[in-house]
Order: structure tokens, then C-alpha cells, then sequence
């Protein structure tokens, strides 16, 4: 397996860094295989972080010991495994205590990537571990990959795909899925799906629909062509389908090394995870990365010239 770290921007000087969040399940056990791999194809450090819970009653903090010991131990169990599964791979630990998506922002400051598992077995954890990546997505600049807890390093699975709401803004999600297919030597999956109601369905005829697919792929392949540039070796694929998106993209998640979904970042102080991204990394059967936020389009705001009306 190969995959590309981003660069890191504080200091070209130091390694880059894979940020782990450890929780003692087995979801975060597969995160900490996920990023050792990683790590073994990269040459670069591993850290895992767990953020002790702090409980607040009336009466202070009672237990607060024995919750920092318990975290001790599950950090403690987690570089373990970590030294087990990646023998020289440069694995640190930092215990904090907390609430757990402040504190991982923070120790995400000086990352490349942030790694977390999702649990499989309870639809309220899958939930929670969306919730957890959307929350952590909105306040950290490098990527959040949710990796699912029966992970395993699959040579096979190259392909990655990526889901496109908007060509004109998909710019730097684009960019990041020809990193990734270039490192993985797979082909980029450009994903577009769109949906109409279905009291609308016989509005428009086939040819019609065909149409609309076939102007969807072109702006895509508009949308790819200045990063591919870059990466002219990797090969591109345009897949334009009615469809509901995060069914579409669960199901090519199947084959998949990688899925990439955006973040909206439009008209907002902090990017956010929409509900399709959101419903990706809950179920996606290969690890989903959340990349770089959309980009705005440019706003023709002119509307007056010479004392003429523009709009």
C-alpha cells in the first residue's frame, strides 16, 4: 500500500506527523493499523492521543485518579499495539484530559492527517463517530480520515474515488484525490450524482437526461485538467448517474483504497460536513477521508457601469 501525507507547513525540518485518536475500542485499534501503514510507506511518526473524560459535579471532580489511570492504560495498550504492528516506526503518545474534539483539534495543529475508527456493530456509534468527524472536520486545516474497525491492508483496492457536489468549487478535492491515486497508482474516480423528485420523473426525456450527463462529465473533466497536469499519469474516470449521493458513493466505496468527500466551506468562518459527507463516513466500506474545504466561486458583483444597470 502507498499513500501521500500532506505536507506539512510549520517546519520542513520535521517529520510529518499521523495524529491518531485512541478511545480502547477495536475502531480505534484499526485507526492505529490504518496509520501505521501509513506511517511504514511515508517514513514518518505516528501519535496517538486519548482525552480522559473530565467530570464536573457539585462536588468537584471526584475520581479524577482513577480516570487518568484508566487512561493511562488505554494509551499504554495503544503504543503497544502500535510498536507491535510497526516495529521502528516513530510512535508517541499524549494524554490529556478534556473534551475529546477541542483537544484533538488542538494536538491536530502540527499534523498531517488525523485518523479516527468507526465503530460497526451499534447504528448509534456509527452516528457518534460521524458526529465526531464532522465536529473534528470543521476545526482542523490537515484531512480526518475515518477508517472502518475491520480494516486491514487491502494491495488490491487502488481506486479512489471521490464525490463531487459542484465541479466549479471541487478544485482542491480534486487535487487531493490525483495526490492520492498517484501514491496508491490507481485510477481517480470522479463521482456526480443528482436526483429529482419523483413526481418529476417524466418531465424530461431520456435524451434529455443523457444530455445533462454528458455536460456534467465535461465540466468535470474541465474541473480535473489543471491538477492533472500535474499528475498525467493517472488515469481519470467520470461517473454522472441519477442517484441518491451517499448510496451511490457507499456503494463504489466497496472496491475502493480511498473515499474523499469535501468539506463546505462557503460563507462560513469554519468549513462544515454536510449531510451526504456525513453519511459517507458513517457507512463507507473503505476508509473516507474528509479533504479540503469546497472553494468558493468567484461573485460577479458588479451591477452598475456609467450610471447603467448591469442585473
Amino acid at each position: 500500500m502507498s499513500n501521500e501525507i500532506p505536507r506539512q507547513t510549520p517546519s520542513s525540518a520535521e517529520p510529518a506527523e499521523i495524529l491518531v485518536g485512541i478511545d480502547g475500542t477495536s475502531a480505534s485499534e484499526a485507526a492505529v493499523r490504518h496509520a501505521i501503514a501509513l506511517a511504514r510507506e511515508q517514513r514518518c511518526r505516528v501519535r496517538l492521543v486519548h482525552v480522559v473524560p473530565q467530570v464536573t459535579t457539585s462536588a468537584g471532580s471526584p475520581g479524577a485518579e482513577d480516570l487518568l489511570d484508566r487512561g493511562r492504560e488505554l494509551l499504554a495498550h495503544a503504543v503497544e499495539q502500535a510498536r507491535a504492528t510497526g516495529p521502528g516506526i516513530d510512535v508517541r503518545k499524549t494524554l490529556v484530559v478534556g473534551q475529546r474534539i477541542p483537544e484533538l483539534a488542538q494536538a491536530s495543529r502540527q499534523a498531517a492527517l488525523v485518523v479516527l475508527g468507526r465503530r460497526e456493530h451499534k447504528h448509534l456509534g456509527r452516528i457518534a463517530t460521524g458526529a465526531t468527524a464532522a465536529a473534528l472536520a470543521s476545526q482542523t486545516t490537515c484531512p480526518v480520515r475515518v477508517v472502518p474497525s475491520g480494516w486491514t491492508s487491502d494491495p488490491t483496492a487502488k481506486d479512489v474515488v471521490v464525490g463531487i457536489k459542484e465541479a466549479a468549487t471541487a478544485g482542491p478535492l480534486i487535487e487531493r484525490g490525483l495526490e492520492l491515486a498517484h501514491e496508491y497508482g490507481g485510477t481517480l474516480v470522479l463521482v456526480h450524482t443528482w436526483q429529482l423528485p419523483s413526481a418529476y420523473a417524466d418531465v424530461f426525456s431520456r435524451d434529455d437526461l443523457a444530455d445533462w450527463n454528458a455536460q456534467a462529465a465535461v465540466e468535470l473533466a474541465a474541473a480535473a485538467k489543471p491538477a492533472h497536469r500535474r499528475f498525467p499519469e493517472v488515469r481519470l474516470q467520470f461517473v454522472v448517474s441519477p442517484g441518491r449521493p451517499a448510496e451511490v458513493l457507499a456503494e463504489r466505496s466497496a472496491a475502493a483504497a480511498v473515499v474523499l468527500v469535501g468539506r463546505h466551506g462557503r460563507n462560513r468562518v469554519f468549513p462544515h460536513l454536510g449531510h451526504v459527507p456525513r453519511a459517507v463516513v458513517q457507512s463507507g466500506a473503505a476508509a473516507v477521508e474528509v479533504g479540503p474545504a469546497e472553494r468558493a466561486p468567484a461573485f460577479d458583483l458588479e451591477l452598475e457601469r456609467a450610471g447603467t444597470l448591469l442585473k
